[in-house]
């Protein structure tokens, strides 16, 4: 197996099929509260998103791997496509944020719910800043994380039409993210995969993409 397929292999440490939270969502069980509570903190963590990445700046010293961040914060805020010359093109409408508070509204979510909303950085990823760690940072959300939502909201897309009346606006949030998530889930596999250059290296990467897809489980499993 090649480091970059171990990597997401390394992600994917449990299937979210089997969580009981999508399975209640796919049955139609889950509570209102529940779905309110869920959507809530997935916007908390689009907000937060970027701040993550922008942490993984500050003590990544690889050209390559903060280009592949910095387009990625950019897509975070909005990005659609580069025009002529380079410019990159904006659009506030898909800021990743702005989506998320749709989708949370269209579950029930308050501006109060919103502006209380907090998710912070698991003691792990702090730890890999500190120490500098910057590609087992890297692999924590770009792989761990980012490989892991798309398998997630495929899951949940329909039942939340079908069985809860979300209308396909509704649910934007979500389906961006099939796309664009499995894109750089698989993207930064290869990266890191091409930079991990010593066994500390891809250690250090293989463990920072299995916490994160081992953080995204047990967020779900938290939800009742």
């Amino acid at each position: 197996m090649s480091l970059a397929a171990a990597l997401l292999d390394a992600a994917r440490p449990y299937d979210m099929a089997a969580s009981s939270f999508v399975q209640r969502v796919q049955r139609g069980e889950a509570t209102s509260e529940s779905l309110r509570n869920w959507a809530t903190m997935l916007y908390a963590m689009a907000a937060r998103f970027p701040r993550n990445l922008s942490a993984v700046l500050s003590v990544c010293d690889d050209r390559t791997v903060r280009r592949f961040i910095l387009r990625n914060l950019a897509e975070e805020e909005g990005l659609v496509s580069f025009g002529a010359g380079g410019s990159a093109r904006f659009d506030d409408a898909m800021h990743h944020t702005t989506l998320a508070t749709r989708f949370a509204r269209a579950l029930g979510a308050s501006e109060d719910d919103l502006r209380t909303a907090s998710v912070e950085p698991s003691r792990w990823f702090r730890s890999a800043l500190d120490s500098g760690n910057w590609i087992g940072a890297t692999a924590f959300f770009s792989i761990g994380i980012e490989a892991n939502v798309p398998r997630t909201f495929s899951l949940l897309i329909e039942p939340l039409q079908d069985r809860y009346g979300l209308s396909p606006q509704d649910l934007t949030f979500l389906i961006e993210h099939l796309g664009a998530d499995e894109r750089h889930g698989v993207e930064a596999a290869e990266l890191l995969a091409g930079i991990a250059a010593t066994p500390v290296m891809e250690q250090q990467a293989l463990e920072g993409a299995r916490r994160g897809g081992t953080s995204w489980w047990t967020f779900h499993r938290l939800l009742r």
